[in-house]
């Protein structure tokens, strides 16, 4: 009887542990971690529940823990781990973490980090953060095209896909890989194509600050031409002159 009491009280003990380990990691609770609070302001926190993922660079390292609205923006506050230390100016982005809609936030750390750290209870201004998707509006927005678009239209236009792609499959993936090639190519000179732009905007703003006198100029051009119209006439005479 004693050892039935015994394999039963173990066996219940066992339950609870078992029961507490796997609520730990469906809800992603974490109470005997070191954690410390943080706030991120987004335009659109659409999806976010209690106990969605943080994740940096795919790695969980944290969870949402609550939310509210103020002066028209979502407050998001989360619960990172004590370990990591975030810089002032990281980033905050809305994921989404499968096709049942679930979201999760990413933690991103910009190309130059913040010398000072963001601190326990500090907040990730709006302009560092990036909402999801809305596939509800994108969908809401289509619509009226899927609507008005006839089904045998949508058929027709995918046969005669299919007959130019038919038996062109290793140009079309050779055409991808370009494509590829070119964009990783692009995405090496990100630096020079942004300090291109960059340079090109300050050039606008120089002449759009010009733009009275190159207007001026070009008036003060433009009469210049019209006089040395006028005067043709005389200048060749002269020069019929000048030949006598």
């Amino acid at each position: 009887m004693r050892n039935t009491g015994i394999k039963l009280a173990v066996f219940t003990v066992f339950t609870i542990f078992i029961t507490f380990y796997l609520a730990a990691i469906i809800g992603n609770l974490s109470p005997f971690k070191d954690v410390y609070p943080v706030n991120a302001v987004f335009s659109d926190a659409t999806g976010i529940l209690k106990g969605d993922p943080v994740k940096i660079a795919g790695v969980t390292v944290g969870k949402v823990t609550g939310f509210e609205v103020e002066r028209g923006q979502a407050i998001v506050t989360m619960e990172v781990e004590g370990h990591i230390d975030l810089p002032e100016n990281v980033g905050a982005d809305i994921k989404y973490r499968n096709l049942l809609g679930q979201r999760t936030i990413n933690l991103v750390e910009p190309e130059t980090p913040s010398t000072e750290p963001l601190g326990e209870d500090g907040t990730i201004p709006v302009e560092n953060t990036t909402p999801a998707l809305d596939l509800a509006l994108v969908f809401n927005n289509l619509r009226p095209i899927i609507q008005s678009t006839n089904p045998e239209d949508i058929n027709t236009v995918a046969r005669a896909m299919l007959k130019v792609f038919k038996g062109r499959e290793d140009q079309f993936a050779q055409t991808l890989g370009n494509i590829g090639a070119v964009t990783q190519t692009l995405a090496g000179r990100d630096q020079r194509l942004a300090r291109l732009v960059t340079d090109l905007n300050d050039l606008t703003k120089v002449l759009n600050s010009q733009k009275g006198s190159i207007r001026v100029s070009l008036d003060r051009f433009t009469e210049l031409m019209e006089s040395l119209a006028d005067v043709t006439p005389t200048v060749e005479r002269v020069v019929d002159q000048l030949d006598d």
